[in-house]
């Protein structure tokens, strides 16, 4: 085991703590350690494998024991933690006594809701962690397996779906017809309302049925991880109506014509000052698409064994890959009006992650909570200005109203996690409205501040792909013109390049993060206009000579 010691440390409990690492070399290097500074706690979107791989950096550093090092600088960065958050807490109570003291106050008080102390509890390993585990560890055949119980499941739900819009499609076209006959809807209100009885029966149905399966399907696959994780093997019986044939299971149909939509399809390389000497190197690309919910559309072929170990081997790793859509302020919005990204979702169960409604429903009472706590605050102020004499200042919702209000802003941005998507693990939707359609924005604009978040998010929860529609808009209509295109292209343009030296600042040139952004266009626009688009490009970002095509 290599020896690690700590060097001169800053004492300011405030301020990180520069700890010095030093772990000790083989016996046949000229050097007989290696040594680091390590702030801790460790900076944001900085992780363990940076440090690790700016161990490495150093001359001797690649004669190291890779997992060995590894492990070392985590017992030394976790001990060191430790005693920060310590230094830290003997600080603060220090501060408190001294000023209870000043104060002429107990420095203990009883506490009447003393709780009993429980007995401690096993610890529970989390499924992300079993999954993970299985992936890195069982046998190729195992991993078939379980892909191809993925593949099964999805081909089940799909054929229910498939199913459940048949008979709508039916009943909704003999409504039509029924229409079409009398020319006048009140000619047979019987029927039709017997129609819309057996509709409404349909969709309740299916969605018991849909429900039902949905949570069959999750639970029996986190028996076959929970099996594999501790026995190494699935059980026979969570297999036996579960086709392992691959070549027996019909392959998704497509819904839309797959690829990219005709416009503009460039890549390349680019690189973000930052300071006077550091600069870090990113992948930026510029594509078109008929709808920002192409990105997640499973295409026919797509669903295979092969691309589901290949979202296995991602979901839990830091190289996950994330879109925008651009939503309305109601989070619901998906479920109530069965929008083309719930169609997607619905076409396969999520076998990780909670469902799109169930998720949905947390940032609802998430909206809730933090419209309730704006309304606390408004109500305070009013009460200060009005003891002090003053008017308050008129609200454009009251804070009643405000309570109430489940809904988002405009800028708002909230995340959804999939692993039933097509190569998109993270999903993150952006609150606008129906200005930005037409209007001018700049730097300040709450949208743009979403994008803004948006970055920084992927930055701290390591998503290193990012689509982001450029022009901000889903489809263009006849406000979309070359000048207003153009304006708003380069307004994102810039404002990326920003954010994205904002989250590279403050890092080594060994842990420098590299990014591919995918800026997004809508297709139909004029070729004028991506022509433009991609001509302006080099004149904001400094390309890679010889890397960008």
């Amino acid at each position: 085991m290599p020896d690690v010691s700590v060097g001169d440390e800053t004492r300011n409990s405030t301020l990180p703590t520069v700890c010095e690492f030093v772990i000790n070399t083989p016996e046949y290097c000229a050097d007989k350690d290696v040594r680091i500074q390590v702030p801790i706690p460790l900076p944001e979107y900085s992780y363990l494998e940076d440090w690790v791989g700016k161990l490495r950096a150093q001359p001797s550093g690649k004669f190291l024991d890779y997992e060995g090092a590894k492990e070392a600088l985590r017992k030394f960065i976790y001990s060191e933690t430790i005693n920060h958050q310590n230094r830290r807490t003997i600080s603060n109570i220090e501060c408190a006594v001294k000023k209870k003291r000043e104060m002429g106050m107990p420095l203990f008080q009883p506490s009447r809701n003393r709780r009993l102390l429980e007995p401690r509890r096993k610890p529970v390993v989390p499924f992300e962690e079993k999954f993970t585990y299985v992936v890195e560890q069982s046998s190729s055949e195992n991993l078939l397996t379980l892909m191809r119980m993925e593949v099964f499941m999805k081909k089940q739900m799909t054929d229910m779906i498939r199913a459940r819009n048949w008979e709508v499609d039916q009943l909704s076209k003999q409504c039509e017809k029924l229409v079409a006959e009398t020319g006048d809807p009140d000619m047979h209100p019987h029927k039709i309302s017997m129609l819309n009885e057996k509709l409404r029966q349909v969709h309740t149905t299916y969605s018991f049925q849909v429900a039902d399966l949905s949570d069959t399907q999750k639970s029996k696959y986190r028996k076959a991880v929970d099996s594999l994780y501790s026995r190494g093997s699935i059980p026979a019986e969570l297999l036996d109506d579960v086709i392992l044939d691959e070549h027996a299971i019909p392959r998704p149909v497509a819904t839309t014509t797959g690829g990219y939509a005709d416009g503009v399809n460039e890549s390349f390389t680019i690189y973000i000052a930052i300071g006077s000497q550091l600069k870090s190197m990113h992948n930026v690309c510029l594509v078109t698409v008929d709808r920002l919910t192409d990105l997640c559309q499973t295409l026919e072929g797509d669903w295979t064994t092969s691309s589901r170990l290949e979202m296995a081997t991602k979901l839990y790793s830091r190289n996950l890959s994330g879109t925008t859509l651009l939503v309305p302020r109601d989070p619901m919005m998906h479920i109530n009006s069965s929008s083309d990204f719930f169609k997607i979702c619905e076409q396969s169960t999520d076998l990780h992650f909670d469902s799109l409604a169930e998720q949905l429903k947390k940032t609802l009472a998430a909206n809730r909570e933090r419209n309730s706590w704006k309304a606390d605050k408004i109500d305070e102020e009013t009460s200060k200005l009005i003891a002090e004499g003053k008017t308050p200042p008129e609200q454009l919702v009251p804070s009643s109203a405000l309570r109430q209000d489940p809904t988002c802003t405009v800028g708002d941005v909230y995340i959804t996690r999939h692993s039933n998507l097509h190569k998109v693990q993270i999903v993150y939707h952006l609150v606008v409205d129906e200005t930005l359609q037409s209007l001018e924005i700049n730097s300040r604009h709450p949208c743009l501040a979403g994008v803004r978040n948006i970055i920084r998010t992927a930055a701290r929860y390591n998503t290193s792909t990012i689509h982001i529609p450029l022009l901000l808009i889903d489809r263009p209509d006849e406000s979309t013109t070359i000048a207003w295109c153009l304006k708003r292209a380069e307004m994102l343009f810039k404002c990326v390049k920003g954010y994205l030296m904002e989250v590279c600042s403050g890092m080594d040139v060994e842990s420098l993060p590299h990014y591919n952004v995918h800026f997004v266009l809508p297709s139909g626009l004029s070729p004028t206009i991506y022509t433009a688009i991609t001509n302006m490009f080099p004149s904001i970002f400094h390309l890679v000579p010889g890397v960008s095509s």
